[in-house]
């Protein structure tokens, strides 16, 4: 009779133990543990810990929106035809600063020639976000 009790006891323990754990955002499980073996020790333990600190979340780098993967054409300096070349080709272009943002390029499927920056603010592209 003795037995069950002690065993009731240190289950009770536990749980106590393991209650609180889990409200202070530790392991319950283990602190189930901890409660059957320390008693009273070991919910005394879990006042005196402090709350686990949050990780921080890294701030997200903006979302790097591209153009649709055509064949560009573009009219350069002179207002000569330059083309066809890749959308990545064209996105290189613009870092190298080869294309400014007022430069008229088109690709097939377009009825007429339209600045870089007209192109970019429809398909939701952020000019400078793009030079990077």
């Amino acid at each position: 009779m003795d037995l069950q009790i002690l065993l009731c006891f240190w289950i009770i323990q536990g749980a106590v133990a393991s209650y609180l754990a889990k409200r202070k955002g530790r392991n319950p499980y283990l602190w189930f543990f901890i409660g059957c073996f320390f008693g009273i020790f070991g919910i005394f333990a879990i006042f005196f810990l402090k709350n686990p600190q949050k990780k921080a979340v890294a701030a997200a780098e903006p979302v790097r929106k591209t153009l649709p993967h055509r064949m560009w054409y573009y009219l350069d300096q002179n207002s000569l035809q330059v083309g066809p070349i890749s959308t990545n080709a064209i996105e290189e272009a613009w870092g190298e600063k080869k294309i400014s943002p007022s430069t008229y390029v088109w690709h097939e499927g377009m009825e007429n020639w339209k600045p870089w920056q007209d192109i970019c603010r429809e398909n939701g592209v952020d000019l400078e976000i793009l030079k990077a």
